[in-house]
């Protein structure tokens, strides 16, 4: 990157440009519409052995989220706004239920919702699931197609951490929506 490109992104990050005019508006501040070119999502699952548990820590960008849950049905719910609508943390995991599934050591689980938060530049949410009474993890197979019907570009990255510190890193995309990983 040269020196004028080094100015020109410090004072776009400042929030003004070289003549005083003001930066383009954020992502949040244009509505979300077509203002970025990568629709990603990141996925923590850590298998928590003396709780006997998976906690699931899921991270989606929020315009992305509303246009997925738009074509689900559940259009309006204003996550994590002033003007959330009623009922929007049940369709919220109605929705990630039928874009993600767990199967640990061959057995189908469901993973129940714990809580959701906003992400620090509040252009995404951090979804907290867990899935409980998971005795032992040999082996974990996850079906993700999180806004995958709604972008062809979507990629899902999963990072899990079994027992040991022993991990795994998986991408999801419209190719391959289901993986396994052995323990």
């Amino acid at each position: 990157m040269d020196f004028k490109k080094i100015i020109l992104v410090a004072l776009l990050g400042f929030g003004f440009l070289a003549d005083g005019m003001p930066a383009p508006p954020t992502l949040r501040e244009a509505g979300g519409k077509g203002m970025h070119d990568i629709h990603l999502s990141k996925c923590a699952i850590t298998y928590v052995e003396d709780k006997n548990m998976l906690d699931i820590q899921w991270h989606i960008w929020l315009d992305d989220l509303a246009v997925g849950l738009q074509k689900f049905g559940a259009a309006d719910l204003q996550l994590l706004s002033d003007n959330e609508a009623e009922g929007a943390d049940e369709k919220l995991v109605e929705y990630l239920q039928t874009k993600m599934s767990i199967s640990i050591n061959g057995t189908p689980f469901n993973f129940s919702f714990k809580k959701k938060e906003a992400s620090e530049d509040l252009l995404a949410v951090w979804v907290h699931l867990e899935v409980k009474n998971v005795a032992s993890l040999k082996s974990i197979k996850i079906q993700n197609g999180l806004l995958m019907e709604v972008f062809g570009d979507q990629q899902n990255i999963v990072h899990v951490k079994g027992k040991d510190g022993r991990q795994g890193y998986l991408i999801f995309d419209s190719k391959g929506q289901e993986e396994e990983i052995l323990f």
